[in-house]
């Protein structure tokens, strides 16, 4: 805007200074040259003038173009850089609420690569957006976004807790039989798998605690409450001034 009125401000007093010193020559020298030829000075000065006019008005108005393409580029970013935030936490909040979620725990607790690799994508994924918040939400996003960064971090480092645990029980092949019957009969009562594999329970409890404790701040936090203001392109005009 300062450059704007720069611009402007200097097409102004260009124009008037042409017009001043012409006045000027004109009451210094009509006695010395025909009006034929005050005529012909006159006229040039006054297509000039116009043409100058004419360019000013033309740079003025391409500026003002060129000025309401940026701001609504910079909204459409902005808007992009809001969105991924949100959506990365909707996402990992979705995955760890499956419904089948506790059978993948189950079914995975022996060979952890597929599960651990999602939980840890979905964790990195919350801290690196939790840090892009600070730049693109107020400070009560960021100060959220970083808490539930950490209880999902919590859930992360709970499967790797139970993993190591399960792979020190050295099973029977009888036990391991019996605990993939339930998987396939889609058995998710933790009692069940506690009567084949003692104190199973006690491996599933922190898992189960970290991702409760998730789920109860990202619904106590308010925080898709907070995201409502934010994700419309009307409303991003945090960098407009």
């Amino acid at each position: 805007m300062k450059l704007k009125s720069i611009i402007q401000n200097s097409m102004y007093w260009i124009i008037g200074s042409i017009l001043i010193l012409s006045i000027v020559i004109t009451f210094l020298f009509w006695q010395h040259i025909s009006p034929e030829n005050w005529l012909l000075f006159w006229g040039s000065l006054v297509w000039g003038l116009a043409t100058l006019v004419a360019v000013a008005y033309s740079v003025q108005k391409n500026w003002e173009q060129q000025s309401v393409i940026l701001k609504q580029n910079i909204k459409i970013q902005l808007f992009d850089k809001r969105y991924s935030v949100y959506n990365a936490l909707i996402e990992a909040y979705r995955f760890v609420n499956r419904k089948d979620i506790i059978l993948m725990v189950f079914s995975n607790i022996f060979n952890p690569d597929e599960l651990q690799k999602k939980l840890y994508e979905y964790s990195e994924n919350i801290s690196e957006k939790a840090g892009l918040s600070q730049t693109v939400f107020d400070k009560t996003i960021h100060d959220k976004m970083i808490k539930l960064s950490m209880f999902y971090h919590n859930i992360f480092v709970s499967y790797l807790q139970l993993y190591s645990n399960s792979s020190n029980m050295n099973l029977t092949p009888r036990q391991k039989q019996d605990y993939f019957k339930l998987l396939v009969n889609n058995n998710t009562n933790i009692s069940d798998y506690n009567s084949i594999i003692p104190g199973f329970d006690k491996i599933m409890n922190e898992w189960t605690t970290n991702v409760k404790e998730f789920n109860q701040y990202f619904e106590e936090c308010g925080i898709m409450y907070d995201f409502d203001k934010y994700l419309l392109i009307k409303d991003m005009d945090k960098f407009d001034e």
